[in-house]
């Protein structure tokens, strides 16, 4: 990348944030090369990389859809409406809501998820609505991208693992991250096969079985030492209590980016995390 590219990524990330991340990258190359191992960088995507949550406007908007005709195969209604995710979320049960709003999806053509995800993310609207109820569209954080296109100017692996449905993962980090499957990780739902009852071409559609270990919470830690190994990451960034599992995998020396508005909930965060003079507060408008 030459000089004027890299001002640029630079000039449009906090100057301290640069200041860490150079910081960080001058101790890594001064440590023993047998012992340095890869450069890894973990993201959440929901009001991390993104602004708003795309796995929660993917579903509100199939939930639109389902008006006008149903969009599962075998034509039944998703069993689970917005209405139950929030009271889920209202009982403070995350790890509920979150699975059920993925597994409500079976019977739907991933080709279907992938083309509402591209639908809510190029919509101009600010908002989308249904019977008294709105819901958030989300949008790449110009920040965030300009940090991941400077990390991997620095030779970075990076990855994503987020609770939202996989394939909707999938298509935002390709797109507007450039960042490709094998280091995307969502909550991902067993996939069949199936011939289209009108057009009798071979359809894959979600099932309502999960792929273990599922995005949320532990299951993030898990899905990294599954998927992406024991090397430590130096650099974690997430919003939710969620994600404290993964910056606790963070390197001693690493640095996590606590993506936020809340100056009280960053207080609550640095008491949860091992290396709490390791958070940077990146706050959110």
């Amino acid at each position: 990348m030459n000089t004027k590219k890299l001002g640029q990524l630079k000039s449009q990330i906090p100057g301290d944030l640069v200041k860490r991340i150079d910081h960080l990258e001058e101790d890594f190359n001064n440590r023993p090369k047998d012992k340095a191992g890869n450069k890894i960088a973990t993201f959440d995507l929901d009001n991390t990389l993104l602004e708003e949550d795309v796995g929660e406007a993917v579903f509100f908007q199939l939930q639109i859809d389902e008006k006008k005709a149903p969009l599962t195969i075998d034509q039944k209604r998703i069993p689970f409406t917005w209405g139950d995710y929030q009271a889920l979320l209202e009982e403070d049960k995350k790890m509920e809501a979150y699975t059920r709003a993925v597994t409500a999806m079976a019977g739907i053509p991933i080709e279907t998820i992938t083309d509402t995800t591209r639908r809510v993310m190029e919509s101009n609207d600010r908002f989308l609505e249904l019977a008294g109820s709105r819901v958030p569209l989300p949008s790449p954080n110009p920040v965030m991208q300009a940090l991941v296109d400077y990390l991997k100017s620095l030779a970075y692996e990076i990855y994503i693992i987020s609770a939202s449905n996989h394939f909707s993962v999938r298509y935002v980090a390709r797109v507007y991250f450039g960042i490709q499957e094998p280091r995307v990780f969502g909550m991902k739902s067993r996939v069949t096969d199936i011939k289209h009852p009108i057009s009798g071409k071979k359809v894959t559609v979600l099932k309502d079985q999960l792929i273990e270990p599922v995005t949320v919470g532990e299951g993030k830690a898990g899905t990294y030492k599954m998927f992406i190994g024991s090397v430590q990451p130096l650099i974690t960034a997430g919003d939710s209590t969620t994600d404290i599992q993964v910056f606790n995998l963070s390197d001693r020396d690493g640095l996590i980016i606590w993506v936020g508005k809340d100056d009280k909930k960053l207080a609550w965060v640095k008491e949860q995390v091992t290396h709490p003079e390791n958070v940077y507060f990146l706050k959110r408008g």
